[in-house]
């Protein structure tokens, strides 16, 4: 374990708080992880759901816009959180999508 951020996280990435302590993430190209985190694969602990299309207006009185991921967000590196996008869902729809 190191006391500083590793080396292996993209200069993109540093923008994000230090921790003080860091793990091996058992993943090559990842690197360390914080000490404190749990790792597991994606295809464990995640859905990938197609099928919503884009809802620019609501539907009903109930929908709220809520920001989702796109394909276009997850990268070989990792998620890429600076293009969030938004867009309608039902209440139904929040929970089968978790949001």
């Amino acid at each position: 374990m190191t006391d500083t951020l590793p080396s292996t996280i993209p200069t993109t990435l540093r923008r994000w708080p230090t921790y003080p302590a860091y793990k091996a993430s058992g993943v090559d190209w990842l690197g360390e992880i914080p000490a404190h985190w749990t790792d597991t694969s994606i295809k464990h602990g995640w859905d990938v759901r197609l099928g919503k299309m884009l809802q620019n207006e609501a539907a009903t009185p109930f929908d709220t816009q809520e920001s989702y991921l796109r394909s276009a967000n997850v990268l070989w590196e990792g998620v890429d959180i600076s293009d969030i996008k938004k867009m309608w869902f039902s209440p139904n729809e929040k929970t089968l999508y978790k949001l």
